[in-house]
């Protein structure tokens, strides 16, 4: 099936980020390179970095969507869980969303012009194919000589992936600014902001993604322009063709590296999370047991213990269901007076019972834990080391209600789960990110020991609000899950 394709520009986002404010609250997209619709140096493509900041500031939902597929039309459409108001501080956010005006709360705020640093053809593309796809043709430095008698000698060394594009019927509205239909969607405005760097998030000579599908955001070549000094080459087609343009760019040359290629692969499988036990003790002892869990077949097991002692807890162990469990993280907080520690495990025939932690003998004066068990995760590795990403861990002082968790590296996959295990000094609650579903809350009677555990899509910052003032800290735990493939 011919397709039209899409070309993005890369966006960067300068030291100190870009601002918005979002019913009166400030959200920030976060320095880094990003592509309108998928990551670059950022967690996040820009327009999942926007839902996620706007989504924190206004503390309810926000999605972020654009109409980037074949034949789309570039608007934006941003759609909160409750009505928020939107005050555009940076320009630069407001551009490339292709807005024009501060909007009043609302729930559903749609764009008026395409969103900048995007093109959408309007007819089929053309390339000169090298191996029959769509990255363009490998060209080389080989040279030879030969002499009279017929011998020959060669030298090869480096090559690069030359890419010609051309489109034979392109609209008039997509090719010149002045014929816009709509304010951005012109080829012209594409190449004067990103190719020649002059919007504010643009860089000369580009990198650029080229999407074969515009439908496929997974699937990309990343080029930088050889010659950027023309603007196109366009030619004016008459005959059965009256308005439209053919169009042919400059070559396009293949950046190098691991982020030149951008392959969605396998679709990935949706990952489900759901507690297994959640419970906690108040007796002295030197070892905790669950009740009885039953894990399934190689499912991701993550058990999380926080414990109090009147030193520093040792760090524990855990034990059961026969499996080996091995420790993910495991942090201090509250003077070092607390302790929360994850633990991971996987088999293939695990048995039924409880789960022991063990503190090498230290008596722990309280504990809380909770084992969630994740479903369609990667079966990779050893006790579950292929299904577990990264972690990191953050701790807060004294006198906070927010605990702000690490913020974890770019996503490996957007259908990866980040998973976040919240302890605190407090007898209460713990209310999670609002982009967050929390999974169990535990709270000893006494004591002071909180844990919580909660999960998301797509997101790499997890903000969590305490029920009382009074803790002495509080700690967290996040992991990245990695989601199998279909």
């Amino acid at each position: 099936m011919a397709t039209y394709g899409r070309l993005e520009w890369q966006i960067t986002v300068p030291t100190g980020g870009w601002d918005t404010t979002i019913s009166g609250v400030t959200a920030t997209i976060p320095a880094g390179t990003y592509y309108m619709s998928s990551g670059g140096s950022g967690a996040n493509d820009f327009l999942a970095e926007v839902a996620e900041q706007f989504a924190d500031a206004a503390g309810v939902t926000c999605a972020v969507t654009a109409s980037l597929g074949e034949a789309g039309t570039g608007i934006v459409t941003i759609t909160f869980g409750a009505s928020a108001s939107i005050t555009w501080v940076d320009t630069e956010v407001q551009e490339l969303l292709g807005f024009s005006v501060n909007s009043s709360a609302a729930t559903s705020h749609v764009g008026t012009k395409s969103a900048r640093g995007v093109w959408l053809p309007t007819c089929p593309f053309w390339t000169k194919n090298g191996g029959g796809d769509w990255r363009g043709i490998r060209r080389g430095d080989y040279r030879a000589s030969a002499n009279a008698a017929g011998h020959v000698w060669a030298h090869a060394g480096q090559s690069r992936v030359e890419l010609d594009l051309r489109w034979d019927a392109i609209k008039r509205s997509r090719m010149w600014i002045t014929s816009e239909s709509t304010p951005n969607q012109s080829l012209e405005r594409f190449w004067l902001d990103g190719i020649w760097g002059q919007h504010g998030g643009g860089t000369p000579g580009g990198p650029v993604r080229w999407y074969p599908d515009a439908s496929a955001d997974g699937i990309y070549g990343t080029y930088r322009a050889e010659k950027g000094a023309e603007l196109f080459d366009p030619e004016q087609r008459v005959e059965n063709y009256a308005g439209s343009w053919r169009v042919q760019l400059p070559l396009l040359i293949q950046v190098p590296g691991t982020e030149a290629i951008g392959i969605s692969g396998a679709p990935r499988q949706t990952i489900t999370a759901s507690a297994l036990t959640s419970s906690s003790s108040t007796a002295d002892g030197t070892s905790f047991a669950t009740a009885s869990v039953s894990p399934g077949a190689n499912r991701l097991i993550l058990a999380a213990v926080a414990t109090a002692a009147g030193s520093t807890p040792n760090a524990p162990t855990a034990s059961g269901n026969g499996l080996t469990w091995v420790e993910v993280a495991t942090v201090n907080y509250v003077v070092g007076n607390r302790r929360l520690t994850v633990f991971r495990a996987m088999g293939s025939s695990p048995s039924a019972g409880a789960v022991t932690f063990s503190f090498a003998g230290q008596t722990q004066t309280s504990a809380a834990w909770i084992i969630l068990q994740l479903t369609n995760t990667n079966t990779g590795g050893t006790n579950g080391s292929g299904a577990v990403v990264q972690s990191g861990t953050a701790t807060v002082g004294a006198g906070t209600s927010t605990v702000t968790g690490p913020t974890l590296a770019a996503l490996e996959n957007v259908a990866n789960l980040h998973v976040a295990f919240v302890s605190a000094d407090i007898n209460g609650t713990v209310t999670p990110d609002a982009d967050f579903t929390e999974v169990a809350d535990v709270a000893v009677s006494s004591g002071n020991v909180t844990l919580e555990a909660q999960y998301a899509l797509a997101q790499t910052v997890n903000v969590s609000t305490l029920s009382t003032t009074t803790s002495s800290g509080a700690g967290m735990i996040s992991i990245e899950a990695k989601a199998a493939e279909s």
